[in-house]
C-alpha cells in the first residue's frame, strides 16, 4: 500500500488534478491505515474493550446464580479453574478491580483489521476534494497524526469518522491536501487563497 500510495501522491503532485479511481482508492486506504494504526486510535479502542470487560465482570458478579452457572460451564469445558474460588472472593476481585487487563499486540492487529474495514466504509461515504495551497504560501504541514478529523462548527463532544458535520483533512504534500466531508462538499479541486 505504501509503495502504491507514493505513486498515487506523486501523480497528484505532478498533475495537480483530482486522482483517478485507482489513485483515489489508494489514498483513501492510506488515510484509513494511518487512522487505524495511530497509537491514539489504538488506545481509544483498547479503552472501550477494557470497559466492556469490566462490564462483563460486573454482570457476572451481580447474581450468585449467574456466577455459579458460568463457573460450572467453564469447568465442564475443561478450563483451568480452581474449585476454591468462591462467589464472594470473585465478587470482591471484580468490584475492587484487583486485576489488570493486558491487550497483546497480536490481538490489536486482529482487531485493527476489523476496524480498518469499518473505517474504510465510513471514509468511502465522504465526498473528497483536492485542496491546492497557493504557491506563495502558507504551506500544509504534517505531524505524527496526519489524519485531521474536526467538526465544521464549534460544537463540543466526541467526534468519530461517521460523525456528520465533520471534515477530514490529510496533507499529501506542502501544497496539496485531501479534504473529505459528508455534507456540502467542495468542488473536486479547490485552489485555496
Amino acid at each position: 500500500l505504501e509503495s502504491d500510495a507514493k505513486n498515487a501522491i506523486s501523480n497528484i503532485v505532478i498533475t495537480k488534478k483530482f486522482p483517478n479511481d485507482e489513485d483515489y482508492n489508494t489514498i483513501v486506504n492510506l488515510i484509513c491505515l494511518f487512522k487505524v494504526r495511530h497509537p491514539a486510535t489504538r488506545q481509544m479502542f483498547n479503552n472501550a474493550r477494557e470497559q466492556a470487560i469490566h462490564k462483563i465482570g460486573d454482570i457476572l458478579v451481580s447474581d450468585e446464580k449467574l456466577f455459579n452457572h458460568h463457573f460450572q460451564k467453564m469447568k465442564e469445558e475443561n478450563k483451568k479453574i480452581k474449585d476454591s474460588i468462591s462467589f464472594k472472593k470473585f465478587k470482591s476481585f471484580v468490584e475492587e478491580r484487583k486485576y489488570k487487563i493486558k491487550i497483546l499486540p497480536e490481538d490489536n492487529l486482529q482487531h485493527e483489521m476489523k476496524w480498518f474495514e469499518n473505517m474504510l466504509t465510513l471514509l468511502g461515504e465522504r465526498t473528497w476534494s483536492l485542496i491546492i495551497a497557493p504557491s506563495s504560501g502558507p504551506e500544509f504541514i504534517c505531524s505524527d497524526n496526519p489524519v485531521i478529523l474536526r467538526r465544521k462548527s464549534n460544537q463540543e463532544g466526541p467526534v468519530g469518522l461517521g460523525t456528520k458535520e465533520t471534515f477530514i483533512f490529510f496533507p499529501l504534500s506542502p501544497y496539496l491536501g485531501f479534504y473529505g466531508t459528508f455534507e456540502n462538499p467542495l468542488e473536486e479541486v479547490v485552489h485555496a487563497k
